[in-house]
C-alpha cells in the first residue's frame, strides 16, 4: 500500500493543477464575452457610440472638440 501513495500524490497534483488551469481559462474566456466597450449618448441621434469613434455611425454627428475664440 506505501507504493500507491506517490501516485495518488501525482494525481491530486495533476488533477488540482488541471481544473485551477480550466478555472482560469474559463473565467477569461467569460470576462472577454461579457466586456462591452465604454460609449457614450450621441447628441443628435441619442443612440450610444463608442468612445474611440469621433463620428456617430448613425448620424454623422461629429465629436470632435467645440472651439471657441476670445
Amino acid at each position: 500500500m506505501p507504493a500507491a501513495a506517490p501516485a495518488l500524490a501525482v494525481v491530486l497534483n495533476l488533477t488540482t493543477f488541471g481544473l485551477a488551469v480550466l478555472t482560469v481559462v474559463a473565467l477569461l474566456i467569460a470576462v472577454s464575452l461579457l466586456y462591452r466597450h465604454p460609449t457614450r449618448r450621441c447628441h443628435r441621434c441619442h443612440r450610444n457610440v463608442r468612445l474611440d469613434q469621433r463620428v456617430c455611425r448613425y448620424c454623422g454627428y461629429d465629436f470632435g472638440p467645440v472651439r471657441t475664440s476670445r
